[in-house]
């Protein structure tokens, strides 16, 4: 299945989008599939991978999107000797939503009445 994605898009990238119905990007498609499962649970590579081409329609890599939502807090790896890689029979642990929440919080900065707000409920 994959072979053959990548095939289509790699021929002809304009008939290949048109083939398949728009997705979100797979980031947020990740984040969801993560999220219907409790915290911590421990996803393998392999599963990811498989979920990714039987699942979705992004161009995108798995292992690119996986370094990004490690940098940003979102998931952990085990089994591996170096940061950021995702290598054959290694996993990465979903933080949960203590993790989403916190993230959120960094990325969205505060306005000043939401701000006096939660310094009064202090």
């Amino acid at each position: 299945m994959k072979a053959m994605k990548d095939a289509m898009r790699k021929a002809d990238p304009c008939a290949a989008k048109k083939l398949v119905q728009p997705s979100e990007p797979l980031r947020q498609q990740l984040l969801e599939y993560f999220g219907i499962k409790p915290p911590r649970t421990e996803f393998v590579i392999e599963d990811l991978e498989e979920y990714v081409v039987l699942h979705t329609n992004c161009s995108e890599t798995l292992k690119s999107v996986l370094k990004g939502l490690e940098k940003d807090g979102f998931i952990t790896g085990r089994g591996r000797k170096k940061q950021f890689t995702y290598l054959t029979m290694s996993a990465v642990i979903f933080e949960g939503q203590y993790s989403m929440s916190s993230f959120l919080k960094k990325s969205k900065p505060q306005t000043t009445k939401a701000k006096a707000e939660g310094d009064k409920l202090r």
